[in-house]
């Protein structure tokens, strides 16, 4: 007996295998310890240029293209050497690095979100805040005393973040063990520019901190 093949069944098989061609990988990803720096938000951030849009300054704050800004408030205190007063979004968590590249005198006020932060700049080094924005979103430099001179030759402010691999469709995320929900409101968030992605915890992590996700390749 001979058994016709009809050109339906032969389009249904090839589509089969087309379908199994893409069936998705299922896996598990533990994400690299270090979370990584998504960029800085600061515009002229290294004050390589005179470009000073970025911030509200005082007069004896120079930004003049040379790699510093040097803030000479003699005579002055209690005044603001610069200030942004949207830099923080409500929710999102930063990490806040000054670096004090030459000091003669006094100290500066770090404030993050309006709120005076206890190290204060005072010598020569690097200055590492986290901070998790909230309503006022401020960055802001305050001279305390009237004999403070100094220059800062970077600030940087960036989200903190974990790349998640190219094309992994996630569906469920644990910290340090424990499963996590989604949403601003809750543990994380995934965000995306487009091309690369991110999981972006709603808290500060700790350096320790462990991410695994579940999810499927695309």
């Amino acid at each position: 007996m001979t058994v016709k093949i009809s050109r339906d069944a032969i389009n249904i098989r090839t589509e089969l295998k087309v379908l199994s061609k893409q069936k998705k990988e299922r896996v598990k990803l533990y994400l690299p310890d270090a979370f990584q720096q998504q960029g800085n938000l600061v515009t002229n951030g290294s004050f390589d240029t005179t470009d000073t849009s970025y911030w509200s300054s005082n007069s004896f704050t120079t930004i003049s293209g040379n790699g510093v800004a040097s803030i000479d408030g003699t005579g002055s205190s209690n005044q603001i050497a610069l200030r942004n007063s949207s830099v923080f979004i409500k929710g999102v968590v930063y990490l806040v690095s000054i670096v004090c590249s030459s000091h003669t005198s006094g100290n500066l006020s770090v404030y993050l979100n309006n709120v005076e932060q206890t190290e204060q700049i005072d010598g020569i080094g690097t200055y590492n805040y986290n901070v998790i924005g909230d309503g006022d979103g401020r960055l802001q430099f305050l001279v305390r005393s009237g004999n403070t001179i100094l220059s800062l030759s970077s600030i940087l402010v960036t989200r903190l973040v974990w790349v998640l691999p190219k094309n992994l469709e996630v569906d469920k995320v644990f910290i340090d063990g424990d499963l996590a929900r989604e949403g601003a409101n809750y543990d994380y968030r995934l965000i995306t520019d487009g091309i690369t992605n991110w999981l972006e915890k709603t808290t500060v992590p700790a350096a320790s901190t462990e991410i695994a996700v579940i999810g499927e390749y695309k």
